[in-house]
């Protein structure tokens, strides 16, 4: 029996990079070790959080919730990905995410 993930392949990239990140690995080491560019990287994990932008507002707690991060996980997240100020995102991304719900 074959199970159907519910992400798409860069979702799980990055959840598994979330999972896996921690304060001595930089995005450089975690990318390499993915086998992917940093650089698609980071945009996938933007691509992760425009998605699922309400959750995320609501609070880093929910996140370890949602996707049973670590400490140094959810501290990754918070200071790399996280707006200091939600409300400054554009108004279509906020569309999109309300749509998506």
């Amino acid at each position: 029996m074959t199970t159907v993930s519910r992400y798409s392949a860069d979702e799980e990239r990055v959840m598994l990079a979330l999972a896996w990140a921690d304060h001595s690995m930089t995005l450089s080491e975690l990318s390499a070790s993915l086998e992917t560019s940093a650089e698609d990287l980071r945009e996938a994990m933007r691509s992760l959080y425009r998605r699922h932008f309400l959750l995320i507002s609501r609070g880093i707690r929910q996140i370890e919730d949602t996707y049973l991060l670590s400490r140094p996980a959810r501290d990754y997240v918070s200071r790399h990905l996280l707006p200091k100020t939600p409300s400054k995102l554009p108004i279509e991304e906020l569309r999109i995410a309300n749509r998506r719900r």
